[in-house]
This record gives structure tokens, C-alpha cells and sequence, in this order.
């Protein structure tokens, strides 16, 4: 794996929720992401992530959570 990687609403939805049918692949790779030097995201995906989560408070400064109906 490179020491850079983007992270996508898929992965971050099945680590957190065990239900998801990718938790037990996505907790078996957990490791090498976790070792990875540079990770990044996106602010729409942390938002879907936090809707298919039923998420509705974000501890934020960013605006666009509060335009996005979360409480932040």
C-alpha cells in the first residue's frame, strides 16, 4: 500500500457500523490504513457518512455541516 490514501464513504461506513457487510473485510485491512502516512477525506463524504449514520451533531467550524442540516 502507498503511504498516501483517500478514504471513501464505504470504508469509514463499514468500520464504524457492524452491520455493514463489508465490517469484517474492512476491519481486516483496518491495520495497513491505520500504518498509511497520508489519509484524506472529503467533506461531502464525512457529511454522507454522518446521514447514513443518522448523525446529526458534527463538532465543527465549517459552515457547510450547519447548511447541511447538521447541528454544528
Amino acid at each position: 500500500m502507498s503511504n498516501r490514501l483517500f478514504l471513501d464513504t464505504a470504508f469509514i461506513q463499514a468500520i464504524l457500523n457492524r452491520r455493514d457487510q463489508y465490517h469484517q473485510s474492512a476491519l481486516k485491512i483496518l491495520p495497513l490504513v491505520k500504518s498509511v502516512q497520508e489519509i484524506s477525506t472529503a467533506e461531502a463524504i464525512l457529511m454522507e457518512v454522518g446521514n447514513a449514520l443518522n448523525i446529526t451533531d458534527a463538532l465543527t467550524t465549517d459552515h457547510h455541516f450547519a447548511q447541511a442540516g447538521f447541528n454544528a
